[in-house]
């Protein structure tokens, strides 16, 4: 059962766009990829009756729960929105409704296909690969790609429309820079350092100044993902990893600016420009939210008309008030998410994005003994996924789109499973140490009596975030 995850991971971030997803699909009211019945596949398996070998927790992690419940109802408040809206396509209507539930699914199948700790460990390892293969699969795009620029014809949005899941590239450089730094590691360090250059390089090279933001902060969110009392000399490695990584880029930009025939440094540093706050040098100067900015408080304009229910699914263009049309509709994962389902689609969201970081930080600092790499690398997988989609969800269409959606919905329900077995492998314990102390051991070293181990518990709301 565990092995659908590894397909659904792989053609996710390294399928071609064009030459593999929408070239062998099916139409039934909607466009039917690969991914989709990956996705059908996994969820039939995942309700199938559990292996004998699965760890049990006796109930599901209360989080993913109540997850599930609210995209649930933020599925009908969008649904009924679309009714009430007479502006909608129902072609769009089911291909918006199903990216929006490309998460939760993704997100069951990894709860419900990871049934062992260890499993835990090869869904961190098969994940890393992923996002090395996308950092390959865009570096190689790009080279072929190089072929149709001219130094008097660059166009970089035909260099950064990617086909793959680039991403995955990003997140996986973040995880391998917290395993350098957290000295838990999956490789030996020079293979990891390696790794990590390459993740970074390859997610740094579609130009996409929303993956750059992204990626930056994620990188930089790894100091909180260290125990407070290490802080302090890992943060050193932090900061030390930040020319490792120049050397790297720089080495990636001289190669693009080969490949491509052109001065791709300046080509960098415009876009980098176009990042920074301040004033204009010309009426022409443009900066990257010109375009978006507009979309997004119009969103927010049109939740407004409909506060509970949103503008429901399928919004195929979106105007202002003169009928003009603005572009860029969903290029802010979270207004979109409110502008379709109203404040339960934004919830939705935010649980899965929060939930990642929180429980992924709990993850890390309750690894029992300090050192299980099982529970100490997911963790930072969850967290570093979760920071990495809150900024990547601000910025532009993030997992409003089927392929982040995916990945980003697997990570959090493999996060709650793990969660859910840390915590009953914690309960256990702590009730092995208090029946020791109040019954001792027989002579031959067994206990004098089996005890009886209750499900773990973990709060959800109320007291949820407590820090290292």
């Amino acid at each position: 059962m565990y092995l659908i995850i590894i397909p659904i991971l792989l053609i996710d971030a390294l399928a071609s766009n064009s030459e593999f997803i929408l070239k062998y699909r099916v139409e039934v009211g909607a466009p039917i990829n690969i991914l989709d019945a990956l996705l059908g596949l996994g969820l039939l398996v995942s309700v199938l009756p559990l292996p004998k070998n699965r760890m049990r927790t006796e109930r599901i992690h209360p989080l993913m729960l109540k997850t599930i419940i609210v995209f649930a109802f933020a599925t009908i408040a969008g649904s009924l929105g679309t009714v009430l809206n007479n502006e909608t396509d129902n072609y769009y209507y089911i291909t918006t409704l199903r990216n929006f539930l490309a998460v939760p699914m993704a997100a069951w199948i990894g709860y419900g296909l990871i049934h062992q700790p260890k499993q835990v460990r090869r869904y961190c390892f098969w994940y890393t690969v992923a996002g090395i293969g996308s950092a390959l699969a865009i570096l190689l795009f790009f080279k072929d790609k190089g072929e149709e620029v001219t130094k008097h014809d660059f166009n970089v949005d035909r260099l950064r429309s990617m086909e793959y899941g680039p991403a995955i590239a990003g997140i996986a450089a973040c995880f391998l820079i917290y395993q350098w730094i957290s000295d838990r590691r999956m490789w030996p360090l020079a293979v990891t350092i390696l790794l990590a250059g390459l993740a970074y390089v390859g997610q740094c090279a579609t130009l996409s100044r929303s993956d750059w933001v992204a990626i930056t902060t994620c990188c930089a969110s790894i100091y909180w993902l260290i125990p407070k009392e290490r802080r302090l000399s890992k943060a050193v490695k932090l900061v030390m990893a930040a020319p490792v990584l120049a050397i790297f880029l720089i080495a990636g930009v001289f190669a693009a600016s080969h490949v491509t025939k052109t001065d791709f440094t300046k080509r960098m540093a415009d876009r980098l420009e176009t990042l920074m706050p301040g004033e204009r040098e010309t009426s022409k100067t443009v900066k990257a939210w010109d375009t978006r900015l507009a979309s997004q408080i119009r969103e927010l304009e049109l939740w407004t008309q409909r506060p509970f229910f949103g503008q429901g699914f399928g919004m195929k263009t979106l105007k202002d008030d003169s009928g003009q049309d603005l572009g860029a509709l969903g290029h802010n994962t979270w207004t979109f998410s409110i502008f379709q389902a109203g404040p339960l689609g934004l919830l939705a969201q935010a649980l899965v994005a929060g939930g990642c970081w929180i429980v992924g930080r709990r993850m890390i600092r309750d690894a029992i003994g300090g050192g299980d790499l099982n529970w100490l690398l997911m963790g930072g997988l969850g967290a570093l996924s979760g920071m990495f989609f809150i900024f990547h969800g601000l910025t532009t269409a993030s997992f409003d789109t089927p392929r982040p959606a995916i990945f980003y919905g697997l990570t959090f329900g493999v996060l709650m499973r793990a969660r859910a077995m840390q915590l009953e492998l914690m309960r256990q314990q702590h009730e092995l140490e208090a029946y020791y102390q109040q019954y001792g051991y027989t002579e031959d070293g067994l206990l004098a009596a089996e005890p009886q181990l209750a499900h773990a518990d973990e709060p959800v709301f109320g007291n949820w975030y407590q820090p290292n």
